[in-house]
């Protein structure tokens, strides 16, 4: 009898805790993309020399694209310039932002 009456409080315990939410980080999007961006400018030691914008999109799950557009200079005078995305990395990060891997690796 003392074995059921353990089986059930462990049962119920365990029930308890399943249903305990994880407590919510109050951390925005906006947030967690700044953070993601800061961390690759901080591995590539800084922006690139021709660097024109930058774009992190969590594609999911915490599944980040992080594209670098750099201007690019023909030595020419020109109308327009060419804007082209020099650098691509696809980023696994956690709920906070911080990166835990990437694909290729950054330097």
């Amino acid at each position: 009898m003392n074995q059921e009456k353990a089986a059930a409080a462990a049962s119920a315990a365990h029930k308890k805790m399943k249903q305990k939410k994880q407590p919510k980080l109050d951390i925005s999007k906006k947030e967690v993309e700044d953070f993601v961006v800061e961390q690759v400018f901080s591995k590539m030691n800084g922006k690139p020399e021709n660097f024109y914008k930058v774009r992190a999109s969590n594609v999911f799950d915490n599944n980040w694209r992080v594209d670098i557009w750099c201007n690019q200079d023909n030595g020419e005078e020109a109308l327009s310039h060419s804007v082209l995305i020099d650098y691509s990395y696809f980023i696994r990060a956690d709920s906070t932002g911080k990166i835990l891997s990437s694909s290729p690796s950054i330097n």
